[in-house]
């Protein structure tokens, strides 16, 4: 899913090259059109495959192997999850599979300023100095999502690390609240999937910078 048209083309310009680099992961396909990316991301991906099946079998005739045995497979879902108020939130899935038992999923959010094609980093819209306070409100949104009291509890529940969590900078906004993400294996072992974590504007007023992009929801 990408914009294909907005009344200021330098504004969708901006928007196109931030969401073609977030999805297909390659600054050189930026200024693309979203289509021509997508066809260009794709015969990469065809070419780096065969140049990587050539490199690990030479001689695949001779192997015996069956015809799957060396499948890669990729999978991108992109996803709007707000657009109001000059806000773009953004969310890519992007499942990858390279032999073995499992496949890995994971998920990137960008918020993007309607006014400006820019993205909205934390340090937009909280205060100096926010970092320990958010940490912990979503330390303990994990912890009541999963009935503990202290992040050992959750230790055997597959979680690891929670006590020293930290936010990593993949969140999305609506007028309801932020919501962070974590990937398979950030804290959690990769069977239990992503951590989500929805914290409503008032739990986090205090850290709230006055002011910023996504001011109108809470002022």
């Amino acid at each position: 899913i990408a914009p294909v048209g907005y009344a200021d083309e330098d504004i969708l310009a901006k928007i196109q090259k931030e969401l073609n680099i977030l999805v297909f992961e390659d600054e050189l396909l930026g200024s693309l059109s979203p289509k021509d990316a997508a066809d260009k991301f794709t015969a990469n991906y065809i070419e780096n495959y065969k140049e990587e099946a050539q490199t690990r079998f030479p001689n695949w005739a001779a192997s015996h192997e069956a015809e799957d045995y060396f499948s890669f497979y990729k999978t991108i879902e992109t996803l709007v999850v707000y657009n109001n108020a000059d806000l773009l939130s953004y969310q890519v899935s992007s499942m990858d599979y390279k032999g073995g038992a499992n496949s890995f999923t994971a998920y990137k959010n960008a918020v993007l300023n309607m006014k400006t094609g820019k993205l909205i980093s934390e340090d937009d819209i909280f205060k100096t100095g926010y970092e320990k306070a958010l940490n912990q409100i979503i330390i303990d949104k994990i912890l009541v999502q999963n009935k503990a009291k202290k992040p050992e509890d959750l230790l055997e529940l597959g979680f690891w690390g929670i006590e020293d969590l930290t936010s990593n900078g993949n969140f999305l906004v609506d007028d309801k609240g932020l919501t962070y993400i974590f990937s398979q294996g950030e804290y959690s072992a990769p069977s239990l999937g992503e951590i989500r974590v929805i914290i409503p504007y008032k739990e986090v007023y205090p850290i709230l910078k006055d002011g910023s992009p996504i001011s109108v929801f809470f002022e």
